[in-house]
């Protein structure tokens, strides 16, 4: 198996950009941005049809993206508040969430896993 390409979001926008403008062709746009043709193709067709999310690799977090950035708001502002807020709380505050917006089963417990990588998403977090 080959190794994978490496190029930013932005090289892929330009390139994405350049072939739905017709500037260049795919194979152009691909070479001169260091982008694999299959991957461009792939991005050119989900622009084309008005989809121009990023795509990454994996299952979705488990709370929505909107309902992460309101959690971080929360801590923030609790922590401003003078009440520190540690691993425990915030987990418990997420179930809390997901029990209301999602089809979550009662009993569903998020792991350290997830806490992890929820301070890995929203970095600006100091979490004591």
């Amino acid at each position: 198996m080959p190794p994978r390409a490496s190029y930013t979001q932005e090289a892929m926008d330009v390139a994405v950009r350049a072939v739905l403008n017709k500037t260049h062709s795919v194979l152009t746009a691909a070479e001169a941005h260091g982008i694999p043709q299959r991957t461009l193709r792939t991005h050119v067709a989900k622009a084309s049809m008005g989809d121009n999310r990023p795509t990454t690799m994996g299952r979705p977090p488990v709370l929505p993206k909107e309902f992460e950035d309101d959690l971080a708001t929360w801590i923030v502002a609790m922590e401003h508040e003078g009440v520190p807020i540690g691993c425990r709380q915030i987990v418990d505050k997420t179930t809390e969430i997901l029990q209301v917006v999602s089809d979550t089963p009662r009993d569903t417990k998020l792991t350290s896993g997830w806490y992890k990588r929820f301070l890995e998403r929203n970095q600006d977090l100091k979490i004591a």
